[in-house]
This record gives structure tokens, sequence and C-alpha cells, in this order.
């Protein structure tokens, strides 16, 4: 006997067709699986063979084009990149199977402060020397070392994830070609006058010495005292105090009272402002205050910003060290005084003691100075926030600096027309209110940094040569340029002076990361030229990135797009959450909360975690104190052994969770877990295979169905009718970028409907039937494990790879282009809703004989005449899980005698059990009726919850599924409970 199934290669990608197969076919399907031995030649096969590049050699609208978030070269991928990662990776899948034409292009970031601060610190660790000791020169060759080296391990990580990238198109932000873009990024914005240099206040770090971004800045709340190391010094600073001192009224006994965190700014202080209405200060208005140790006069100044409320009412304004005090200065034409300089020393003071002395050491000499003068009045506790540099745990000085700028109002009106037209759609939606107060309150971007390493900015300042008068402006003017050649053509003719008679030198500043990331889908495709691939790939599909870089990279993208070539560079925003520890804690190597991948894949210790941790200390990367936390988060965090899980089980972890969340979730034991899920796919295909085997069947073909729907059995039917629904739901789940709906499908289909019920229903199938009957059963298998591969293959890539190549008859070489399944015409409810009826009565049956201990005994099913016909018409579902024992009556006649107990099934469907006579003592009576207590104490709170409306309208659709399954749980522990205390009560002839 035979099955033949006719086969049908659409959507199999011809040029993979014509490959051989990676390695020798094996006669005999693998007892076990094993992940390494499915991961280790796959990924290369695909590589080889060209299998990720796009197809099409012309134009067409059926494509889908995104970018890798270039990661950044100070490190290598955790699992919140891996998140992005197999998120896009799943989608090229998905695309490619659904015949798009598409291209997935990588890229690796240079990441301009953290690649220093980690090459810097890696120095000082193992030489004791900063970049400044070994010049600019011999630092910058270490940097391009270290990118070299973390760039090569970022890229294996990306191959052991499945990451089916273009990696003929894989770009460097620091590349020729990709700094000839950013050039040309800054000249196109300078002659649109969009680029302009001002003075300005910015963050400043002392320890980088460099303007930092907003996003590099930590805002850490300190309550109350607190010691802090910062860099320079040699012993811990104090933070959490607040002094209060008094300036003198110019000839008057008279004083004003003001509270300040940052006493060593008072050298700075250019006047004292109080709110107008405030009646305390009525007489005072534009008195002159003496100056205690700057030997001048400052105002009393009237603004209604000032609050009334906080301290004494009064507030000394710094103007050239605080944003608030800045703009106050403004307002009022008032000077600006900077007396802290770029290495956080103070400064202007000549003849001073303070002269050069560190800015945190002149607090303790100005308190002194000032108790001196009996000016100063009261120190107390105080709760701020304090400016963190994140990357080297420096104190943000805000400084008045001259600095590049980028005019972003234009741009960022742009930007909100694009989503308020719709032309721009962010996902999540709850994003869009996000993106418009930001835009809407956007300022100017300072993109300049003082910086070694990254894109030095094209800018060019030019005058002409002393001794030299040109008929135009003498100079000094600036330009924008590509080259010095072209910068000093540009100075000529603006100074109207012979190239020889201009002296040009270009800015030392290099531009802000984020700029050169902002152009990445224009110059990952070749522009400013008019490339192929430009033409063809730009704008793109779509965007997928973490939600904690909407305004420091997409935002930026827009803006830049939309500027430079007049498009938006994508049209979909994705929006993903950001991954935390099993506490809720975002992954950082200071907690030691950071899981990588490989770690996942191929196993992992504690003690080698703990390993790891310790070799970013000796390497410079964290500090002492940050290793023992990481010990201590690992010990939180980690088993003692985390088994080898494989790349599938990682991805179809990650792709579980609702990725929509703000904070994703992920427990070790989620891969565990999945691990076991793909031994049970595994065995549910080698099942098969050997069955197939057993009864010499020839499969030529599962792609197709080779008998009419209705001549297949109900089960076969039912089973289809499954499969459908999971073809659909998976699509739609895609589609919507709900991975948890997608996973949550296949996991229900396969392990609960093909697995769970149709391989035990078929199985007196293949020990009973005839040919005929076995061919049928054979036949809907193989086409529903053949459709399950395809489902899966965008999720499990390895996995469904290796089993396609395991199985028999002719297959496709790779899935990668086989075509996805969709619109299958199968589904049936009303039978779906027959099945589920019918194994409701099997699981109540054997739930009750496993918890009563009962073997042999039959079940009494008392049921309503249409429920009866349903169990009559699936009596061979029934009795290949029971094997018979059960009776269908519409009235149990023994329901009142002794030893029977009940469980309803539904309302009109109930089961009785005879159940043997046992005592239970009277502590034991005892102890279960307190555990039925608590528990219908849980219930009933449990139930309150998912009633009310506002938590099934809000509350995230996992959290509700994890709510009803702890319901069921509930459920089941107080049956067991009120069965055995039922038993009891009619062993004693006592009425429950």
């Amino acid at each position: 006997m035979a099955v033949i199934l006719a086969r049908n290669f659409r959507g199999i990608c011809t040029s993979c067709v014509r490959f051989e197969w990676p390695k020798e076919k094996p006669t005999v399907f693998p007892d076990t699986y094993n992940s390494y031995n499915v991961q280790s030649d796959w990924y290369n096969w695909w590589e080889k063979n060209d299998c990720f590049k796009p197809k099409s050699e012309s134009h067409s609208d059926n494509k889908f084009c995104i970018v890798l978030p270039p990661p950044n070269v100070t490190g290598t991928l955790h699992l919140g990149h891996a998140l992005t990662v197999v998120l896009q990776d799943v989608l090229s899948r998905w695309h490619r199977m659904k015949g798009s034409d598409v291209l997935w292009v990588p890229g690796t970031d240079h990441a301009g402060i953290a690649t220093q601060v980690a090459v810097e610190k890696h120095l000082m660790k193992k030489k004791n020397l900063r970049r400044l000791d070994v010049g600019r020169e011999e630092f910058l060759k270490l940097v391009w070392s270290w990118k070299s080296e973390k760039d090569d391990t970022i890229k294996k990580q990306l191959r052991m994830l499945g990451a089916s990238l273009d990696w003929s198109r894989d770009t460097f932000t620091m590349d020729k070609n990709y700094s000839r873009a950013v050039n040309e990024a800054v000249i196109k914005l300078w002659n649109a006058g969009l680029f302009y240099r001002k003075e300005a206040l910015v963050n400043w770090s002392c320890y980088l010495q460099s303007t930092i971004s907003d996003i590099e800045v930590e805002h850490r709340l300190i309550n109350g005292p607190q010691n802090l190391n910062i860099p320079g010094y040699s012993s811990p600073v104090k933070f959490g105090l607040i002094d209060d001192f008094a300036y003198k009224v110019v000839n008057s006994d008279k004083e004003i009272v003001v509270s300040t965190t940052r006493i060593e700014t008072m050298l700075g202080d250019v006047a004292v402002a109080v709110n107008p209405n405030d009646e305390r200060y009525k007489e005072l208005h534009g008195a002159r205050l003496r100056h205690p140790l700057r030997n001048s006069d400052i105002p009393v100044i009237c603004d209604e910003a000032v609050d009334i409320n906080f301290g004494t009412g009064a507030v000394k304004v710094t103007s050239s060290h605080d944003h608030n005090d800045h703009n106050l200065a403004l307002r009022h034409s008032l000077p600006f005084i900077s007396v802290i300089n770029d290495q956080g020393l103070i400064h202007n003071f000549p003849n001073s003691s303070y002269s050069g002395m560190k800015r945190f050491e002149a607090r303790e000499a100005i308190r002194e100075d000032l108790r001196k003068q009996g000016l100063y009045r009261d120190q107390r506790p105080h709760q701020y926030q304090l400016p963190i540099c994140s990357r080297s745990g420096d104190v943000i000085e805000h400084l008045l600096k001259p600095q590049w700028f980028i005019n972003c109002k234009d741009m960022a009106a742009k930007a909100l027309e694009a989503v308020k037209t719709g032309q721009l759609v962010i996902q999540p939606s709850s994003f869009e209110r996000v993106w418009m107060h930001w835009f809407e309150n956007i300022e100017d971007w300072c993109v300049s940094r003082q910086l070694w390493w990254g894109h030095r900015l094209p800018i060019y300042q030019a005058s002409t040569a002393e001794g030299v008068k040109g008929g135009g402006e003498s100079g000094p003017v600036w330009v924008a340029a590509h080259s010095i050649e072209e910068a000093t053509a540009q100075a000529a003719a603006i100074l109207q002076v012979g190239g020889a008679d201009v002296a040009v030198r270009q800015d030392a500043d290099v531009l802000d990361t984020w700029f050169s990331s902002g152009i990445f889908p224009l110059a990952a495709f070749g522009w400013p030229q008019k490339t192929e691939d430009f033409s063809k790939f730009y704008p793109l599909s779509l965007m997928v990135t973490g939600h904690d870089i909407l305004f420091f990279w997409v935002a930026r993208m827009t803006m830049l797009g939309q500027q430079l070539t007049g498009q938006l560079p994508f049209k979909k925003i994705l929006l993903h959450g950001i991954i935390c520890d099993n506490e809720g804690r975002k992954m950082s190597k200071s907690l030691g909360n950071v899981i990588y991948p490989e770690n996942i894949i191929k196993g992992v210790t504690l003690e080698d975690l703990h390993k790891e941790v310790e070799k970013n200390y000796k390497c410079g990367l964290i500090s002492g104190e940050e290793m023992k936390k990481a010990i201590n988060g690992q010990k939180a965090t980690f088993p003692p052994n985390v088994p080898d899980c494989g790349t599938d089980a990682l991805r179809f972890t990650l792709m579980a969770q609702n990725i929509h969340r703000h904070a994703i979730d992920v427990d070790i034991q989620d891969f565990v877990n999945n691990r076991s899920f793909c031994n049970k796919i595994w065995h549910a295909f080698r099942y098969t295979l050997n069955k197939i085997s057993d009864l010499n069947i020839d499969v030529q073909d599962a792609s197709v169905l080779p008998y009419e729907l209705n001549s297949l059995s109900l089960i076969d039917q039912w089973i289809l009718s499954r499969l459908s629904e999971a073809v659909d739901k998976m699509n739609q789940g895609i589609e919507n970028a709900d991975l948890h709906i997608t996973t949550s499908a296949f996991r229900r289909f396969f392990h609960s409907f093909l697995c769970d019920v149709y391989l035990e229903a078929t199985k007196p199938v293949f020990r009973k039937s005839d040919d005929k009957e076995i061919s049928k059963a054979i036949s809907t298998l193989m086409f529903c494990l053949d459709t399950s591969l395809k489902l899966l293959a965008p999720i499990m890539p390895f996995l469904c790879e290796e089993i396609n190549y395991q199985l028999p008859g002719k297959r496709p070489t790779t899935l990668m282009y086989a075509q996805y399944p969709s619109n299958y015409q199968f589904r049936n409810a009303h039978l779906e809703e027959e099945v589920e009826f019918t194994m409701d009565v099997i699981r109540t049956i054997r739930r009750m004989k496993k918890t009563n201990g009962v073997k042999k005994v039959a079940a009494h099913v008392e049921i309503e005449s249409q429920q009866g016909d349903i169990l009559t018409r699936h009596y061979q579902l029934i009795n290949s899980f029971i094997n018979d024992d059960y009776i269908i009556t519409d009235l149990v006649e023994h329901k009142n005698e002794e030893n029977f107990v009940c469980e309803p099934v539904s309302f009109h469907t109930h089961v009785y059990l005879k159940i043997p006579t046992f005592e239970i003592s009277e502590d034991e009576i005892e102890r279960l009726l307190n555990q039925e207590k608590k528990l219908n104490k849980a219930l009933v709170k449990l139930l309150e919850t998912v009633e009310n409306e506002t938590f099934k309208e809000k509350a995230p659709l996992d959290v509700q599924d994890s709510h009803r399954k702890k319901i069921l749980g509930l459920q089941e522990k107080l049956l067991q409970i009120r069965r055995k205390l039922d038993s009891q009560l009619l062993h004693q002839n006592v009425e429950p």
C-alpha cells in the first residue's frame, strides 16, 4: 500500500531549488532532538546560496525592505537586541514566503561617546593611561582595533540568531562611503540655513571633556545626604544637602537669604530674583546686593516665574550654569559670568584662593568664608535630581559654550504633519500622542561633540592670510565642504582673494552619533549617489525598534529623511517594549541581569556568568562596586545551570511575549519550557515517520490533500478545521505584529489539538482500520505536519529546515521561499464545538478516575438526547481515550446511591463515578476544610478582578489569560478537595 501525494512547488525560490542539500540525508529520522546538530549547517548554506538577497531584477511594488537598528560596537548583543533581531527576522521570512521581494540591511554604529569611553576605561585598567596620555592618533588605532573585535562578535551573534540579513550590503557608520554621506547631509543643511553656530548652555562632562546628549544624562534621585564616587576625586563627594546664605542689601542692615544645592556656583551669581507679588520683598525691588566674594554688586530683580512658596521665595541667579537661570538672565538682560571651566575647576577668579580649585572641593572653602562674614545661615538634607553622565559617572555641568546646532522647527512640523495625515503610522498608536508632544516642544539640536572618535564636522573656518586684504569680508568666515580644497575655494570667493591667500582650519569637533545614525536608511543605499538600491528600496517599508529610542533615533531619521530627500524614510514605525528581568528591571551590566543570547542557545552555568562579570571588571568596563552588584543580581536571576536551549527555543520565547507592552518580562524557565516544545515537535514528526515506515507507506508529497474533505472521517475534518483556524490566526498575528498571538495559535494547534488529541485519536485507525482509512489518516496527518512546518518556519527556521530535510519524498530545498499557508477553507465551527464537548466529557471522566484512584469502573454520563447524539457520532474518539469505560444514559439511576461522585461537564451533562470507600481522619478533614476556605477566598478575589470592566478593557491579553489559568487551577484544586470530602460524607451516610 502506498500514499502518493501531488507536489506543489508554488512559491519556492527558483534559485535555491537547484542547490544540493547542505549535508548527506540520513536513512533514519534521528531519535532525539539536538539543537546543536539542527543548527550546525543551515545558516552557512542559506548564506552561501544567496537566500537572503532580494530576488527580483526589476522594480516592484511587492517589496519588503527594512534595516537592522545598527548595534553599537561598544560591546556585544544582549537579549534586548535579540528581541529586535528576531522580530525583524520573523517579519522578513514571512514576507519572503508571501512572495515579496525582501531586503534586510545589516550594519553597526560607531557610537562615538560610548565607544570612546569603553576603550578609555579599558586603557586605564590595563595601562593606567588616559587617551590624552597616548595621543589622538594612537588612541584611534586602539578604537579601530576594538571596533573590529566587537563587530566580528556581533556578526557571529546575528548569524547564531538566524538573522536573514543581506550581508553583501553590510554597513558601518564610519565607512568611507557612509562618511561622505554624513558630510553631504551637513553641507545640505548648511546650504539650507539650518546648520548654525551659537553660544548656549550644554550638558558638559568634565571627565569626557565633551558635550553629551540628553540620552546620556541620567537624572539620579538624591534623597538626603549621600556620598558618590566622582571621576577625578580621590574621596567620595557628599550630595543631598542644601545651603542657606545671605546677601546683604547695599547701605542697609537688611538681607535676603537664598538656598542652593550648588553653593560653589554662587561665585557666578548675577542677581537675586523674587516674585513681584511677594509682599516680603516689596521694599527691595530694584535694590542692590553686595556679592560677598566677588567685590561687586548684584541687583534684586522681579520675575513671576519665581515660586513664592519655595524656600525663602528668593532665588540666586547663576546665568552661566543653570538653564532656568540662563533664560531668566536673557529676559532681564543680565550679564553671563562663567566660574567653572571645562576641567571642572574654578576660574575667572584671579588673585583668589578659589582659582584652579576643583568645583566640589570649593564648596567647603566658600562655606567657611561665608561663615567668617556672618552670612552663612544653615545646612539641611534635601531631595533633588542630580544630572549624571551615564557613560562616566561624572556630574554634569551646564556650561555656556559655542556649539553647532540644527534648526529643527520646520523639520519637526513636517514630521508632525506626516503622523496627523496618516502618511506615517506609529504602532502602538498610543505613541502618537507622545510623538506630538515631543515635536511640538522641540528645541534646536546641539550636534557638536568634543570627541576624537566620530565624524569630524565638515565645517571650516577661514580668513585672509596675514597682510592680505580682500575685496569682501576680512574674516573669519565659516564654510561647509567635503575637503580642505573645496573649503579653500569657497572661502576665497567669499573673501574675494586668491586661494593661496586664504588660511583654512577644519573645526575639531565631531558630530553627535545620533546625527550619523539618523541618515542610516539613506546612506545604507548609497545616498547621495543615485544608486539602483536607493531608487528601488528607499523609502523603507517599516522601521522596527525599541520605544526607548523613538526620539533619539527614529524621530531624527524622520526629520533628516524628509529634509534631505523630500520623502519619509519609512511608512510605518513599529515600537516594541524593553526586555526586563523577572523582577521587572531593565537589563544592565551593573545589575548583572543582562542575558546574552548565546548563554541561552548554548547553555551556561552560574559560575561562568560570574566569570564574565569579573572579566568585564578586569577590562575596566565596570567598577568593583558594579561587579558585586552584578554577581548578586545573577544569583537572583539565574539558576545554577541554564541548559542549552537552542536558537529556535530562544526565538519562540521572545516572540511569545506581547511586544507592545512597555516592559517585557522574560523568565529563564520560559526558554527551557520552549526547548521542551521543540522536542515535542521533533517527536511528533518522528512518531509519524516511524508509523509510515511500519505501515510501509510511500509518501511523495504532503502539500496537498488527495481526498475530498467530506470523504474524510470526522476527526480528520476536525483537525483540518483547527489547522485552518491556526493559519488564519498566525497570518493575522504576524501582519499586526502580535507575535504572541501567532505563537499561541501554533502551540494550541500543534500541542493541544494535533498531538494531544489527533495523534491519540488516530492510533486505533492505524491498528485496526483498512488501507483506505489508513491512507486518509496518513494524508491528513502529513498535510497538517507539512503545513505546520511552513507556518512555523519564520519563527523556528533551523528546526523547520532540518525536519523538512529529513522528511521523505520530494521536498522544497528550503522553506525560506515555500509558499506561506493562507486562506484554508476547512473551517467547521459546528464540528469544533462537537469535538470540544466530547473532549470535555473525556477529560472529565479521565480526571475523575485519576483523582479518585479508579481504573476499571465505567463512568455514567447523564446527558440530554442532543448531546447524546454528539457522543454517539464521536464514539471512536471517546474509545481512543477511555477504552469503552463509559455508559451514556438519559437518567443515572445510581446517582443517589452511596459512593457515587458527580462532576458537571455542562449545564445538561454530568458524569457520575462510583468510587471505593475509604476513611479520612478528623485532622485531615479539618485540614481540607481550611484549605478549601483559603482557596475559595482567593478564587472570589480573582473572579472579581476578571469581571471588572476596567480590567477587561485595559489589562494586556496575556495578563487576562494568566488570570484565567489561575482560576482554572484553583477550581481544579477545590474540586479535588470537595471530592475527598464528599466521598467521606457519603461513606458516613451524611448529606453533603
